[in-house]
């Protein structure tokens, strides 16, 4: 299993809504995911695990502010 991780800075996300960051992570079985780094609640983002670079990177920034 292929698997990844990116971590935001801090300032990046909503400190209100994720006080302990968040990571974008990945696996080649689940696909992406957003994750709370503090409590780990995941929010599955819902697309495709081989899913093209721009259409990830689109999906997390209107998430971090409603998961």
């Amino acid at each position: 299993m292929l698997d990844a991780v990116f971590e935001f800075p801090d300032h990046a996300v909503p400190e209100d809504e994720w006080p302990d960051g968040a990571y974008l992570s990945w696996t080649s079985s689940d696909g992406w995911t957003l994750t709370d780094r503090g409590n780990r609640t995941s929010c599955p983002l819902d697309i495709a695990p081989y899913s093209r670079p721009d259409v990830v990177a689109a999906i997390p920034r209107p998430r971090c502010r409603t998961a």
